[in-house]
C-alpha cells in the first residue's frame, strides 16, 4: 500500500503511535512544525498555525483576451484550489465553474472577471488564513448565512456560509465556508435565504456532535442571519405562504427548538461575513 499527502494530528500519544508505524513502515520523516502539501504551506508559531498559498499562486497567470476554454478550464481549476487559502475569492470561483463549453462564444466578460481576480491575489499574495490556539473551555461555533437572489446569469441564486470556532477571548479559526450555486428553483428571496441557512445548519451541526465526540462535552452553536423575514419565521413561528421550503424551515425549528441550535442571531448585511461568498464586492469589479 503506498499513501501519500497526510497529514497526521493528534495526542501525545498518537504522536508515540506514528513514530511507531514510520520504524516499521517506509515513510518520510515527520516534520513537525513548518511544511508543504499539495501547495498548501503550513507555518506555526506560538500563537497557532497559519494557512497560504503564495507559491502556488505564482504558477496562476492572467488569460489572453483570444484564450480557449481549455485554457479557462485549466485557469479555472488552479483558482478553485486556492480558495482553500483565500475564501474571498470563493464567489470568483464557483461563478467561473458555472460557464460551460456551450456558453465560451460570448463569455468574454468572464475572462474579464478571471483576470481582475488573478491581478487581486498577486498584490495581495502574502495574505493567509490563521488557525490560533482557542480555549477550549469556551469554545462556541458561529456560522454566517448569506444568500443573493437570481444574481446568476442564469436566474439561479448563489448561496454561501462560513463556519467559525471562537472562543471567549475573541479569537476565531474559519472550519468551513463555501460559495455555491442554489441547486433548487427559488422563487423567493425567502426562499433563498432558508436554503442557505439549512446549509449552514448542515455544517455547523456536524461540527457540533463531532466536537461533541471529541471533548465529550457540548459546544453551542449560534447561527447568524441579515434576512429580518427568515429571521422572524423560525424564531417567531411567522406563516410563510412558500410551500416549497416548508420542510427546510421545519428541519430549522425543529432544531432551534430542540437546542441544536442554540441561538439565532440577527445581524446587518455588512456585517455578515457570507456576504462575500454570493455576490461580487467592490474589490472584484
Amino acid at each position: 500500500v503506498y499513501v501519500d499527502d497526510v497529514i497526521p494530528a493528534g495526542t501525545p500519544g498518537f504522536d508515540k503511535l506514528t513514530d511507531c508505524l514510520g520504524e516499521r513502515y517506509d515513510a518520510k520523516d515527520k516534520v513537525n512544525e513548518d511544511g508543504r502539501i499539495a501547495g498548501i504551506e503550513l507555518k506555526c508559531d506560538e500563537d497557532g498555525i497559519r494557512v497560504n498559498q503564495s507559491q502556488y499562486l505564482k504558477s496562476l497567470r492572467p488569460l489572453p483576451t483570444d484564450a480557449t476554454y481549455e485554457d479557462f478550464r485549466s485557469v479555472r481549476m488552479k483558482l478553485m484550489w486556492l480558495v482553500h487559502s483565500r475564501p474571498d475569492v470563493a464567489y470568483c470561483a464557483a461563478t467561473a465553474a458555472q460557464v460551460s463549453a456551450e456558453q465560451w462564444s460570448s463569455s468574454t466578460s468572464a475572462i474579464r472577471r478571471l483576470n481582475a481576480t488573478i491581478k487581486r491575489l498577486h498584490a495581495s499574495s502574502d495574505e493567509y488564513i490563521r488557525f490560533p490556539k482557542l480555549d477550549l473551555n469556551t469554545l462556541k461555533i458561529c456560522v454566517y448565512c448569506d444568500a443573493s437572489f437570481a444574481n446568476n446569469e442564469d436566474m439561479s441564486s448563489q448561496m454561501g456560509y462560513i463556519v467559525f470556532l471562537t472562543d471567549e477571548n475573541r479569537r476565531c479559526a474559519p472550519m468551513s465556508f463555501k460559495s455555491m450555486k442554489c441547486k433548487r428553483v427559488t422563487r423567493s428571496v425567502l426562499a433563498a435565504e432558508a436554503i442557505a441557512f439549512a446549509e449552514g445548519f448542515d455544517q455547523g451541526y456536524t461540527l457540533k456532535n463531532n466536537l461533541k465526540e471529541t471533548l465529550e462535552r457540548e459546544v453551542p452553536l449560534n447561527i447568524l442571519t441579515n434576512s429580518k423575514t427568515l429571521f422572524d419565521v423560525i424564531r417567531k413561528a411567522s406563516y410563510t405562504r412558500e410551500k416549497r421550503i416548508h420542510i427546510d424551515l421545519a428541519s430549522v425549528r425543529e432544531g432551534y427548538g430542540h437546542s441544536d441550535i442554540d441561538d439565532i442571531g440577527l445581524i446587518r448585511s455588512e456585517e455578515n461575513l457570507a456576504d462575500g461568498l454570493t455576490k461580487e464586492t467592490n474589490m472584484e469589479r
